[in-house]
């Protein structure tokens, strides 16, 4: 279900968010990261409404 899927992507987002420099100077790679993350991000809104989810901070490095 869902949370296998957050499990499963959560390893490769965070590894992009640490390798990719999504606010690029070059202003095209900059639109296609962005819209890259619109994309998923549009995708992620039709599986879940995540606007309820609570965040454990202490989660956090």
């Amino acid at each position: 279900p869902l949370r296998m899927l957050a499990m499963r992507l959560a390893a490769p987002l965070e590894r992009f968010f640490v390798e990719v420099l999504v606010m690029d100077p070059d202003d095209g790679i900059r639109r296609n990261r962005l819209a890259l993350l619109d994309g998923l991000g549009r995708d992620i809104r039709r599986l879940a409404d995540l606007s309820a989810v609570v965040v454990d901070k202490s989660d956090y490095r």
